[in-house]
């Protein structure tokens, strides 16, 4: 089974042919040969009709061309002319060959699989076979058995009908002269049942001087005349099927030429195409699959399709259509992506050298043999699987390329030393085997036959289709190509399309200009990017303090974060002396000169040590790629398009270098309480290293670094709670009577054995708690006289809204209590036994009509308390239905050198837009 997808590899359900398998066949095992086959030196598959139709698939156009030259020479039907014409490769000849064995066995039903097309027996019919390229012009056609011959029908004459046969031709072949119809029709009587098979004809002709040029397409003419009158008779020919391929202008006229004197008669034949390919290959290279092995390749095929299906946009919108299914299952044990490139890259876009039949099973036949010998374990065969670092597979793939594709392939590709290989075996990212070869082999099979690579490219999802089978992480080939492009000399990129080409990349100027960037340069870049790391936390504030000393930032009660420069990295487990606790702990015993107040309100972000210089080298890339975009109009003269794909890469070095930095900076360091410690009792602190991860960059430093320190306890975020505030008050209010909450906010800020508050609001919902329950052990009251100690305002067993800036006291509940019981003159309060409020009956007292307030608000964070103040205030007196509740809000705001113009025009309009009743200023 295949260690991802459970699924059984291919090499344990589809046999290859022993051929195949042993490595027997050369390239004329797939080039079908006439000649060969009548000289009796053809491989066996070649020469034994039915071991030949053994490996062949009848291709529909097959079955109907075979089915009407049987009838033609069985005198019942039939064209006289057959003309099979293609692109190079196309199976003209194999066609040829097909006709052949059938015509000439006598037992033609006795063939594998051609009962079904020609029914009976038949007399064996002659044949005459005439191959172009084995033709001399003006040269003695015959072979060393037979008579001096020089014309192509007096060698006809000779093979059809011996002596007699060249009686009839003897002054046509003296003078060198075409013989006309009459004679032709003479000799096809005493020849028929006879098939005339012309093979390569272009290339004969080609060869002739202007005489026996025009000599010889008298003859082709003559002779289709004279087959179309005798019955029985067959002529087949083969024609290339364009001008390309011909050979120059004597090749294209001779190719047009013979076409129209063929074509006036002739019977249509159509090669193989669609689906019928992958018929062709599998026929050819694959045993027959038995019905076990057909419920395996059954699984594959579902476990593609669910692949496929269940990531519609990760793939080409072929791969989840319901046709594709049956593509799976015909291609099986194939993929159908690697038959698409062979259509429309290999065959059609590339090179006319590489064969769209022959060609296909040449490199298939290698790749099948190098993959069963190196006992692959994929489900099926795809594009990422060819192994073109095999000897055999390298020398047929590179056929059809640029010659300076050789040298790439080895360094680029998949050789021994290239560049995919070294990123698997130093970086061990990619986590399944050979991530990066797999996607450089797709990109390469996709793109380097091409005539013009940078117009086609392979693109992310055609990437994970020629690469990705069930089990495995569809996306590390994308990942892979795209760090491949970053260093590659040859790999280019647009966006998400990668192809390889001989013209190199600019990445070899990047990385040179990168090697030469002045560590201050890089360092001053990367000091500019980490200035941009403060958004989107929930810090109150984040400094950033490059090249200035961090022991200068602010002293003050909000909890802050310090993104320390790359002059302060810290080292994983370290505990002691790394630049970055070092430079903490100077920063929280003081400000510039004077004493830290506020220890308790800094953390730190700090690099990793063993990070710094990915994110240092990051940058120096960005300079690079922005430099070269620089200098990419007028000193490199880069066309258009390639600017574009720099600036493409410019931006993309941004993006990398900000996520190198965002990984480098992985440590959250925090100052702590010392728990006793005796060796930093005097220092009274210690620095927690906590690990921030965010190797994906999606996040700024100081928002992962605020997301760990909420959610490890670093800093109280939700609620702070009133037993954790009454746990904490009991362990430092030691033996006095009360503390004030002016005094408690401080504490927050400054003392570490406090829990460290996101806002201080956290602290006011906490002393509500705190107070409200009966056995709170604290009350409230408004103010104490130091002087009597006496509490004002005193109360316990009431929720109420603290004023953390005024001069409220939490009183420990016993003295109030105390002060309660002996003070009668005013309204008190008791805790009822429910932990709610109970009233004592008051003295009777006139109502009160009126209530107003004014409370001073946090403005920097006026939100929470505002509404804090309208949940605990007005609602109350919302509760009072037919009272009449106003609110207005005043701010006032004082700056010694006075207020800049456009912040007066700026206020000046937004409090009209606001519709204030009053705004000045003076």
């Amino acid at each position: 089974m295949t260690a991802q997808s459970g699924l059984t590899p291919w090499r344990l359900v589809a046999r290859p042919h022993v051929d195949v398998r042993q490595n027997r066949f050369t390239q004329s095992e797939f080039a079908a040969d006439l000649t060969a086959v009548e000289l009796g030196r053809a491989a066996p598959e070649y020469r034994d009709p039915a071991r030949f139709f053994g490996i062949t698939f009848l291709t529909e156009g097959m079955k109907t061309l075979l089915a009407s030259a049987a009838a033609r020479l069985a005198g019942t039907g039939g064209e006289p002319v057959i003309i099979l014409q293609s692109g190079f490769g196309g199976g003209k000849t194999h066609t040829m060959l097909a006709l052949r064995h059938l015509l000439t066995c006598g037992e033609p039903a006795s063939l594998p699989g051609v009962a079904q097309v020609v029914h009976g027996s038949g007399a064996a019919a002659r044949c005459f076979t005439l191959v172009g390229t084995g033709l001399g012009a003006g040269q003695c056609l015959s072979r060393e058995h037979e008579p001096p011959l020089h014309t192509p029908w007096g060698l006809m004459a000779w093979r059809l009908a011996g002596h007699a046969g060249l009686e009839l031709m003897a002054e046509a072949e003296a003078l060198r002269a075409a013989p006309g119809s009459e004679r032709l029709i003479r000799l096809l009587e005493q020849a028929a049942p006879c098939l005339l098979m012309f093979d390569e004809l272009v290339a004969y002709a080609r060869a002739l001087d202007r005489g026996a040029f025009e000599t010889f397409l008298s003859f082709v003419q003559s002779l289709t005349e004279a087959c179309k009158i005798v019955p029985r008779t067959l002529i087949a020919v083969s024609l290339i099927g364009s001008d390309i391929e011909a050979g120059g202008t004597r090749g294209a006229e001779a190719r047009q030429r013979l076409e129209k004197l063929f074509g006036r008669i002739h019977s249509p034949w159509q090669p193989a195409s669609g689906y019928e390919q992958y018929d062709i290959v599998r026929h050819r290279l694959f045993e027959q699959i038995d019905q076990e092995s057909i419920s395996e390749r059954d699984r594959t095929v579902n476990g593609f399709t669910a692949l496929y299906r269940g990531h519609p946009a990760s793939f080409p919108d072929e791969a989840a259509e319901s046709q594709y299914s049956d593509r799976l299952a015909r291609a099986y044990p194939i993929h159908p992506e690697l038959f698409r490139l062979f259509a429309d890259v290999w065959t059609t876009g590339a090179n006319e050298t590489f064969q769209q039949t022959r060609g296909v099973l040449r490199l298939m036949a290698g790749v099948v043999h190098a993959l069963w010998h190196a006992e692959d374990d994929g489900a099926l065969i795809l594009p990422g699987s060819l192994l073109l670092s095999d000897p055999l597979v390298r020398a047929i793939a590179l056929e059809p390329v640029d010659p300076r594709f050789a040298a790439i392939l080895d360094s680029e590709v998949d050789g021994a030393t290239a560049r995919p290989q070294a990123i698997e075996s130093q970086r061990k990212i990619y986590g399944m085997p050979r991530a990066a070869t797999r996607a450089a082999r797709a990109v390469f099979a996709a793109t380097a036959p091409l005539r013009d690579p940078a117009a086609g490219g392979m693109t992310a999802a055609r990437l994970r289709l020629a690469c990705a089978q069930p089990g495995e992480q569809i996306n590390l080939f994308v990942d892979a190509v795209r760090e491949l492009a970053e260093t590659s000399a040859f790999l280019h990129r647009d966006g998400e399309r990668y192809w390889f080409a001989t013209e190199p990349t600019l990445n070899q100027l990047a990385a040179e200009i990168a090697r030469d960037i002045p560590a201050s340069e890089a360092d001053a870049k990367l000091h500019e990017l980490l200035a941009g790391e403060t958004g989107d936390s929930k810090f109150a504030r984040v400094h950033v303090p490059v090249e200035t000393d961090p022991t200068l930032v602010e002293d003050s009660r909000v909890v802050r974060l310090v993104i320390l420069d790359g002059r302060y990295p810290h080292t994983a487990r370290a505990r002691t002396d790394t630049p970055a606790l070092l430079i903490a702990a100077s920063a929280l015993e003081r400000r510039g000169s004077v004493q830290r107040q506020y220890r308790n309100a800094l953390l730190f972000a700090a690099a990793d040590a063993a990070l710094l210089e990915d994110a240092r080298w990051a940058v120096c890339r960005l300079i690079a790629w922005t430099t070269i975009l620089r200098r990419a109009d007028q000193e490199l003269q880069l066309p258009a398009s390639r600017q574009s794909a720099v600036r493409a890469r410019r931006d993309e070095a941004f993006y990398a270098a900000r996520r190198a930095i965002r990984a480098a900076w992985s440590h959250l360091i925090v100052p702590c309480w010392p728990d006793d410690n005796a060796d930093v009792a005097l220092q009274g602190f210690v620095l927690h290293a906590a690990p921030v991860q965010n190797g994906t960059g999606e996040r700024s430093i100081a928002q992962a670094s605020f997301e760990r320190a909420a959610r490890d306890g670093f800093v109280v975020v939700g609620r702070l709670g009133g037993p954790i505030l009454k746990m904490l008050l009991d362990r430092v209010i030691g033996e006095r009577a009360h503390i004030a909450v002016r005094e408690l906010a401080e504490w927050s800020a400054r003392y570490l054995y406090m829990k460290r508050l996101h806002t201080e609001t956290l602290l006011a919902g906490a002393i509500e708690e705190l107070v409200g329950p009966a056995e709170a052990g604290y009350a409230w009251a408004d103010s104490v006289d130091e002087t009597t100690g006496r509490y004002d305002g005193l109360r316990f067993g009431r929720v109420l809204f603290p004023d953390l800036r005024g001069d409220g006291v939490l009183v420990r509940l016993e003295i109030a209590q105390r002060q309660a019981a002996t003070d009668t003159s005013q309204r008190m309060i008791r805790p009822g036994s429910g932990g709610f409020a109970e009233e004592l009956p008051a003295p009777l007292v006139p109502p009160k009509r009126r209530f107003s307030g004014t409370v001073p608000v946090d403005a920097g964070r006026p939100g929470p308390q505002v509404a804090r103040i309208a949940r605990a205030i007005t609602d109350e007196l919302a509760a009072a239905t037919d009272a009449t509740v106003t609110m207005q809000l005043e701010i006032t705001a004082h700056r010694q050198t006075g207020f800049a113009e456009t912040t007066v025009s700026a206020l000046t309009a937004r409090t009209e837009a606001l519709r204030f009743t009053r705004s000045e200023f003076e």
